[in-house]
């Protein structure tokens, strides 16, 4: 076999070798796509609709605070009750999409990932950075923070200088 015939044969094999490498490669690349994709596909179908979830969270936060309201007359007080009922059903409909309020209460302490603070009081009977108001309950969708909750807390009172 002369210098030619060898080279001939082993070039074959090395186009071979580097052939199998890229297209297991290319296979890779394919399967990684095709994994991005059924993840955007699943994060769209849990997410895709928060604006609305956001804007109907709006509208029941609405609800919550005319119940606020303590009324005089008994029809005023049936009204608030149905108004509750209708409420409850809300509820209902957004946990069935995955929507679930912040569990916080008076007392817990101040968590920025969960909170959001619009006002502070000073109390020295509390401890302070705990939530001594809730104004607005706050909103999950699965893992994610859809709304804060809105909270004032205890702040103390700084010293005076004099």
């Amino acid at each position: 076999m002369n210098k030619n015939q060898k080279s001939a044969t082993k070039t074959p094999k090395k186009t071979k070798v580097k052939m199998t490498v890229e297209k297991k490669r290319f296979l890779a690349e394919i399967d990684n796509l095709r994994k991005n994709y059924a993840q955007r596909n699943l994060e769209n179908m849990f997410y895709g609709q928060q604006k609305i979830l956001t804007d109907l969270i709006a509208v029941l936060n609405s609800f919550e605070m005319s119940l606020q309201f303590s009324p005089q007359k008994k029809e005023t007080q049936q009204f608030l009750q149905g108004m509750q009922i209708g409420i409850d059903m809300f509820y209902q409909i957004l946990k069935k999409y995955g929507i679930k309020k912040i569990k916080t209460k008076i007392g817990d302490a101040y968590d920025s990932e969960f909170h959001e603070i619009i006002a502070q009081e000073f109390d020295t009977q509390k401890k302070e950075q705990t939530i001594i108001k809730i104004t607005q309950n706050g909103y999950m969708l699965h893992e994610r923070l859809l709304q804060p909750t809105k909270v004032v807390i205890n702040k103390k009172k700084p010293k005076s200088t004099v």
